[in-house]
This record gives structure tokens, C-alpha cells and sequence, in this order.
């Protein structure tokens, strides 16, 4: 078995546009993704990092819960499936709502598949940084 390396680069140099056209999106998609996915982590991170206290109200420790529970069940949710699955769901699905190309539909979906992953990142970072606060204090508690 040979290879026809003039031929391929025949093949190569014909369909140029297609491959820089390719590249583009390429990029579009990792980049929007990646900003939207991040932005996205920021503000599920957040509701995920919020403190339940004894001394907040009933209703403020109410909606502290249901925004963890939600934001849990988010990560739970797009991170345990496959971002094929979520593409070929979300798209069938809210095809008929939002009429959007597969483009914009791309974006979404990598956009929400990455802030599930972003959020949940930035929730480890904050408890592991709440617990190594905590070392901090006991540690000089113990000293003093």
C-alpha cells in the first residue's frame, strides 16, 4: 500500500477554503464556548459557595437550599451525560421554541456543558480554600 502524496496534496490545496472555513468555526466554538462556559461557572460557583447560617431568616435559608439543590442538580445533570447526548436532546428539543441554527445551538450546548464543569471547579477551589482558611485559624488559635 503506497501513498499518493500528490494527490493529496492536490485534494488539499482544492478544498483550502473548506479547511480555513473549518478552522474558524473551530476556534469560534472553543472560544465562545470556553467565555460562556466560564461566565456561566462564575454564577453557578457563586450560588453553589453561598453560606446556610443559623441566623439567616427562615425564607432566606429557603432559597439559599433550593439555589444549591438547583445548581447541584445542574452539574449533576451535564456533567453525568454526554455532551452528544445533551446536543442531540437540547437541539431536537428546543428546536421547535427557539428555532436556532445548529451553530447557536453548538455554542449553547458547549456553553452549558462547560459552565457545569467551570462551577463545579470553582466549587472546589472555594472549599478548599475555606478549609485551608480554617487549618490557618486553628493552627494560630492553638499557638496564641
Amino acid at each position: 500500500m503506497s501513498i499518493d502524496f500528490a494527490k493529496a496534496w492536490e485534494i488539499f490545496v482544492e478544498n483550502m477554503s473548506l479547511f480555513s472555513y473549518g478552522i474558524q468555526i473551530t476556534l469560534l466554538y472553543a472560544v465562545v464556548g470556553t467565555v460562556c462556559g466560564f461566565l456561566i461557572g462564575l454564577v453557578v460557583g457563586g450560588i453553589r459557595a453561598i453560606e446556610i447560617n443559623d441566623y439567616d431568616s427562615t425564607v432566606s435559608r429557603l432559597f439559599k437550599r433550593l439555589g444549591k439543590w438547583i445548581t447541584g442538580f445542574y452539574i449533576w445533570v451535564f456533567r453525568g451525560t454526554p455532551m452528544m447526548v445533551q446536543a442531540m436532546f437540547l437541539y431536537y428539543l428546543l428546536k421547535p421554541a427557539f428555532n436556532w441554527t445548529p451553530l447557536v445551538a453548538g455554542l449553547f450546548i458547549i456553553s452549558i456543558n462547560t459552565g457545569a464543569y467551570m462551577a463545579e471547579i470553582l466549587s472546589l477551589i472555594h472549599i478548599w480554600r475555606c478549609r485551608r482558611i480554617e487549618r490557618c485559624r486553628s493552627r494560630w488559635s492553638s499557638c496564641h
